[in-house]
């Protein structure tokens, strides 16, 4: 009797030291689910490269480390080549700390790097090497595939959404995660309702400018820049290019251009800048022609190829009745 109370309490002890926090008093027993753990991983990935590190390659999701039991911590990040690497370093760390990460700082051997940790146990490494590469892995605390016997019932919360756009573009590429601004007007009341406009033009593509009235356009009295507190509606426009419509010379000093000339169709979608709401969608098709298709700037290659535009008329005219309208 008394050897198997002695095997009893060694069998204790052994289950108790594999889910009892480690030396850094952290738990590493399974916290999450698989899922939601791979979600919340994308989203700083994501994020991270969305706001502060445009150039930056993303890893692929891996298995980090074992865990008790069957659990697993899983990891993706970011690198950072040497032509972008050194500007990019603070920014990150910056985005770190005002997402939720207490980080610390260390400088050894050349390499300088902050580790830091969320409150929903997530970490993060972010190292600085040489001055010519940055990395960036995250972490997820222990997590468990679903149905797994006693694995974690309760879901991590979703990624946020709704969150401040640092640029007009991203408010219109990702309408599922930012908004122009939270604290943006409402889109309500007598016209005017402010709005401003951004397009998207394909790789290799150019097309001339197309101006919103002055009295339209939020942007227009601060210098180019958007003032939040005025703006009410956005407006996001694609562009796909089609058919050859031939070439087109254009009178550029001090080098006149004879450019390739596409048709092209141009997709737009206005949103709310307070709450991303679409509010409306429509179709207009290039039917400029000739040096009205010429930019005024361009920048130019071999593979430029010019779009043909709609005109402003055109816009204001589906715009109209939700720029001057009552909401």
């Amino acid at each position: 009797m008394q050897s198997l109370r002695l095997a009893a309490a060694l069998l204790s002890a052994v289950v108790l030291a594999s889910c009892a926090p480690d030396g850094k008093g952290r738990d590493d027993g399974p916290k999450v689910r698989q899922e939601d753990s791979v979600t919340r991983l994308k989203a700083y990935v994501e994020r991270v490269k969305d706001e502060v590190a445009p150039q930056a390659r993303e890893s692929d999701l891996a298995e980090a480390t074992g865990c008790p039991g069957v659990g697993r911590t899983w990891a993706a990040g970011l690198a950072v080549g040497a032509e972008h690497s050194d500007p990019h370093f603070i920014p990150i760390k910056n985005w770190l700390t005002s997402n939720g990460f207490s980080v610390t700082e260390r400088t050894a051997d050349d390499v300088r790097t902050v580790t830091g940790r969320s409150m929903d146990g997530f970490t993060v490494e972010l190292n600085l090497r040489f001055i010519d590469q940055v990395d960036l892995t995250f972490t997820s605390p222990c997590s468990l595939p679903t149905g797994v016997p006693g694995g974690p019932t309760t879901p991590l919360a979703a990624p946020k959404s709704g969150l401040e756009a640092p640029s007009l573009r991203l408010a219109c590429e990702k309408p599922q995660r930012y908004v122009l601004s939270p604290s943006a007007a409402q889109f309500s009341g007598p016209g005017l309702h402010p709005i401003a406009l951004n397009r998207s033009l394909p790789p290799d593509a150019e097309a001339t400018d197309v101006a919103l009235p002055e009295k339209w356009d939020a942007a227009s009295s601060y210098n180019g820049e958007l003032d939040k507190t005025r703006i009410q509606l956005i407006i996001c426009i694609t562009a796909t290019p089609g058919a050859s419509a031939g070439r087109v010379a254009c009178d550029y000093n001090p080098r006149p251009l004879t450019l390739p000339i596409r048709e092209a169709t141009y997709q737009a979608v206005v949103r709310t800048a307070r709450t991303g709401q679409k509010v409306a969608a429509f179709v207009l098709p290039g039917t400029s022609s000739g040096q009205d298709s010429c930019p005024r700037f361009i920048n130019y290659d071999e593979q430029t190829v010019l779009l043909r535009v709609f005109t402003s008329d055109a816009l204001q005219t589906k715009l109209r009745p939700l720029v001057t309208g009552r909401r």
